[in-house]
This record gives C-alpha cells, sequence and structure tokens, in this order.
C-alpha cells in the first residue's frame, strides 16, 4: 500500500572515516521519499567540507564529477575539457544548502546560481529556464 521505512542505524562516525576514503564517490540512489533525492551533493558539502573539513573543496568535486565519470565510463563527462559535455554548475556556496529532509523529501536545495547541461543553459540565476538538456547515457569504452 505504498508503505515506507526509513532506517537510521549507520554510525556517524563510520559515516565520516568511508567519507575520507580516496575510493568512495558521491552519489544518490534517488529513492522517493528520501531527502537524498534531491539534497546529497549540497548535504555533503554543508557536513564534510563546509563544516567538519573533512574533505577539501577539490575532494568534493572531484568525487561528485570526474571520479564518478571514470567509474561508470562516461567518457566524455566529468571534467572541463575541450571536446567534452559542457556540463557545468556555478554554485554561489554562502547560499549552498540541502532543504529536503524527510517530512518534505523533494524541498530544493538552494546556492545553484547556473547549470549548464549538454552546453544548456537549465538554471539561470538559480531559476530554472525550462531547458531539458538531459539525455540517456551510454557507459562508452574510454581511451
Amino acid at each position: 500500500g505504498g508503505a515506507g521505512v526509513a532506517s537510521f542505524n549507520m554510525n556517524p562516525e563510520d559515516i565520516r572515516n568511508l567519507m575520507k576514503q580516496p575510493w568512495v564517490m558521491t552519489s544518490s540512489d534517488g529513492s522517493t521519499g528520501h531527502p537524498r533525492k534531491f539534497a546529497s551533493y549540497p548535504r555533503k558539502y554543508e557536513v564534510y567540507v563546509r563544516d567538519e573539513r573533512l574533505l577539501t573543496m577539490a575532494e568534493f568535486v572531484h568525487k561528485s564529477s570526474g571520479m564518478v565519470a571514470d567509474t561508470f565510463n562516461l567518457c566524455d563527462r566529468g571534467y572541463l575539457k575541450e571536446g567534452y559535455s559542457a556540463d557545468l554548475s556555478v554554485v554561489d556556496l554562502e547560499n549552498y544548502r540541502a532543504k529536503a529532509d524527510f517530512q518534505n523529501p523533494e524541498t530544493l536545495s538552494t546556492g545553484i546560481e547556473t547549470l549548464v547541461v549538454n552546453g544548456m543553459v537549465v538554471i539561470d540565476k538559480g531559476t530554472y529556464t525550462g531547458a531539458r538538456a538531459g539525455q540517456p547515457l551510454d557507459r562508452g569504452k574510454c581511451e
């Protein structure tokens, strides 16, 4: 009948230790009803970069972009390089905040000033432009 369960059994110290490992990347399972779907990346920034200083900004960016692209063989993604798809976000770090919680899991985060997907501006001055630039991605065989 549409029931859901949230389990709070992860030890915060274990999460901190995992977060520092070089092989751990940022991701979200995107489960409906869970704030991870809308808040994984800003929450990771807020807690582990800004507040606890467990990760540097460079580590956060790499674990949220290049490392993900490398892991899933997304050959023209994850890096700012000539010939790569133009995926870019401009973030106002003072206002970059996760707003989703378990009571309101689909509340949008704040602080994204500009978002470019496949070379198309999707968010401009913090406002969705209506562009639908996403596309299915194939795992390639990277050179």
